[in-house]
This record gives structure tokens, sequence and C-alpha cells, in this order.
């Protein structure tokens, strides 16, 4: 299987696991406190933060080995995943959480286009 595809593959399964998880979170602070505001809360977290880090992430990717940035990026998702496992019956961590998670995500997408020949 050649890079591209491997690479392909990869984010396909990391999509598909992201947004399962995002879906998951998502119902789970609504359960938690049945309040749509939190939900909304939540989700403005996630949006606003991925805005303001896209021009950083964009800068790491272009200063820094594009592999290093990709994995260092992932092995913080999976810190911030676990966190937000830790914290499930809490919706402020898990609002907090998100916008980490959005931060620590930011790096890999610039960087793995980047990684790919035009």
């Amino acid at each position: 299987m050649a890079v591209v595809q491997r690479l392909a593959f990869a984010r396909l399964v990391s999509l598909a696991g992201g947004s399962a998880a995002y879906i998951a979170l998502v119902a789970a602070i609504y359960g938690e406190t049945g309040s749509a505001l939190w939900v909304s809360a939540a989700i403005f977290a996630s949006v606003v933060t991925s805005v303001a880090a896209a021009a950083p992430a964009g800068w790491l990717g272009d200063r820094f080995d594009r592999r290093t940035v990709m994995i260092v990026s992932d092995l913080a998702s999976v810190a911030v995943s676990l966190a937000m496992a830790a914290s499930a019956d809490h919706a402020w961590a898990l609002v907090l959480l998100l916008g980490a998670s959005s931060a620590t995500q930011a790096p890999f997408d610039p960087a793995s286009a980047s990684a790919i020949p035009q």
C-alpha cells in the first residue's frame, strides 16, 4: 500500500472515530445537563477554538517536520480524550476539554495537507 493510500485510510478511520466521539460527547453533555445551552456552549467552544488555532496551526505545519507535528497533535488529542473520559460526569469540564481538543487537533490538518505532494 502506497504512503498516500495509508495516510488516506488512516485519516478516514480517524475522522470516523472523531465524528462518532463528537456526537457521543454532545449527547453526554445533553444527558448530563438536559440543557441545549450547555450543548451550544460545547459547540461554540469547539468552533471558536478551531478558528483561533488555525493560523498558529498552519505556522507549526510550515516550520516543523510535518510527520512530527501530526504525531504530536494526535498524541495531545489522545491525552485530552482521556481527560474527557475521566471527567464525563462534569459538563463544564467537557466543554473546556472540547475546546482543548480542537486546539490539539488543529495542527494536524495543515501538516497532513502539506505532507502530500500535489
